[in-house]
C-alpha cells in the first residue's frame, strides 16, 4: 500500500514539474519576445 502510493506520489511530482518546465519555457519566449518588440518599439519612436 505505502509502495502504491511512493509512486503515485513521485508521477504527480514528474507530471509537475513538467508543467512547470513548460510553462517556464513560454514565459521565456513571451518575454523574449516583449524585449524584442520593446527595442523595436524604442528604435521606432
Amino acid at each position: 500500500m505505502i509502495q502504491k502510493y511512493k509512486s503515485l506520489n513521485i508521477n504527480s511530482l514528474k507530471t509537475r514539474l513538467c508543467f512547470t518546465g513548460k510553462s517556464y519555457m513560454f514565459m521565456r519566449k513571451v518575454v523574449r519576445v516583449f524585449e524584442k518588440s520593446r527595442t523595436c518599439f524604442s528604435e521606432v519612436t
